[in-house]
């Protein structure tokens, strides 16, 4: 906002310049004490002005400005403002402390409340747990809980090797043997052993390639009786003759403890089957005895 004013201080009473001269000329009742200025800047130096024109014309108004503005340089008042703002601060921390204090109480007592409540919770599932009379649960015969067969495990290499030597693989394996039609053929490959065949003497400066090709001629000419399932993630299916075959020692180091999914799918489709016949013998047991 602006103010209209009519000086009388130093700065203005001076020698006219060329700019007052040109202007004086053009209008002869120009007169430089008037001029217009910042409200705010007539304000702050209302003692120095005289007072002709604008929005203060009051005298009482104009003289309280003033005595404002030279008590603001007055050092007790600057005191005793600092002092004011320095008690308000302290007001508001001390404000501030209160209110923190009470969201930590009200913090603690939500906590403790949902501690409680959980408590009772807790309690009252206890409760009921201790009241109901539970059932044992009845699978379906097909379910995988009663398919212990095809149950997966991990068997250590040396079990496995030492399983191999026993008296029961053995006896096992002569009875698969007996049933198979010969001569015997490779299942994977169809490779017959030549029956003529004659294993290669040990010598021990032979070259390795020489040694690679009478390993393989040897494997080419003998029928190994192999688990379809490995019996190191399969144990339960060891003895088991429906998952043994008939394979020639390339094919049977080719395949190694590969799982198929075929197989899998067999053995189980086995298991379920075995577990129907077992549950019609026993219901027709039962039914004799009744």
């Amino acid at each position: 906002m602006k103010v209209r004013i009519y000086r009388k201080d130093k700065f203005v009473v001076l020698p006219e310049k060329w700019w007052i001269r040109e202007k004086k000329l053009k209008d002869p009742s120009f007169d430089p004490r008037w001029q217009v200025i910042d409200y705010d800047k007539y304000i702050k130096n209302i003692h120095k002005f005289h007072d002709a024109c604008g929005p203060i014309d009051n005298h009482s108004y104009v003289t309280n400005k003033r005595r404002s503005w030279e008590k603001k340089s007055d050092p007790k008042y600057i005191k005793a403002i600092a002092d004011k703002k320095e008690k308000e601060r302290i007001r508001r921390e001390k404000e501030n402390e209160i209110k923190i204090a009470k969201k930590e109480k009200a913090k603690l007592s939500k906590e403790k409340q949902f501690v409680r409540d959980f408590r009772k919770e807790q309690q009252k599932i206890i409760d009921n747990l201790n009241n109901t009379k539970f059932k044992p649960i009845e699978y379906p015969l097909n379910h995988p809980q009663f398919l212990k067969d095809t149950e997966k495990t991990n068997i250590p290499y040396g079990q496995c090797q030492e399983f191999y030597e026993t008296d029961e693989w053995k006896k096992v394996r002569d009875d698969f043997l007996s049933k198979q039609p010969k001569p015997f053929q490779c299942h994977q490959c169809g490779r017959t052993p030549d029956p003529n065949y004659e294993k290669a003497p040990m010598k021990r400066d032979r070259p390795e390639h020489e040694k690679q090709r009478l390993r393989r001629e040897f494997n080419q000419n003998r029928i190994l009786v192999d688990h379809k399932l490995p019996i190191k993630y399969y144990w339960n299916l060891r003895l088991d003759q429906d998952n043994f075959q008939l394979l020639c020692g390339c094919c049977n180091e080719e395949k190694g403890n590969t799982v198929r999914y075929e197989y899998v799918k067999e053995a189980t489709i086995r298991a379920k089957e075995k577990l129907k016949l077992t549950s019609i013998e026993n219901s027709f047991i039962l039914y004799k005895k009744s």
